[in-house]
């Protein structure tokens, strides 16, 4: 996997951040391209959910989310954002909302059934072995490019 990541800055803050991913898989080609605004970021977060996190946390989550298996290594750091009550777990409507944030006009219902089939214990968390497997899974990917 080919990836990269453009981040834009206007008065030390980001303002835009620009993702593009280039996979062959099987000898099939796939690109992927994700643009996001500050502006587009706190607009939909303020109309989904209250209190969702800020827009630097969401830009330090995303690429981790967007790149699955091949960012392993950054899980950690996501699964900490995420764990917004430091419980040690992240609960799935708050990677519910990240999710719909990062694509609002996704099917609501059809990813929060997505991410309960990651939660093996039926807690409505993920600990960080079920987040990891997300993760891995590519799902946030998919989602994130409307391919789900």
């Amino acid at each position: 996997m080919i990836s990269t990541e453009t981040i834009y800055r206007k008065y030390g803050r980001i303002s835009e951040v620009q993702y593009a991913y280039h996979e062959n898989d099987d000898g099939e080609r796939k690109h992927y391209h994700i643009n996001w605004s500050r502006q587009e970021y706190e607009l939909a977060a303020s109309k989904l959910y209250k209190g969702s996190m800020s827009c630097d946390n969401f830009v330090k989550v995303l690429p981790t989310f967007m790149m699955g298996k091949y960012a392993i290594e950054d899980v950690p750091e996501a699964f900490r954002l995420l764990d917004i009550d430091r419980s040690g777990t992240v609960d799935i409507t708050k990677l519910h909302e990240f999710i719909c944030v990062s694509l609002p006009i996704a099917n609501p219902y059809l990813l929060l059934h997505q991410i309960q089939k990651f939660d093996k214990d039926g807690d409505y968390k993920l600990n960080f072995n079920e987040f990891k497997a997300f993760i891995a899974e590519g799902f946030g990917r998919d989602v994130s490019c409307g391919i789900i």
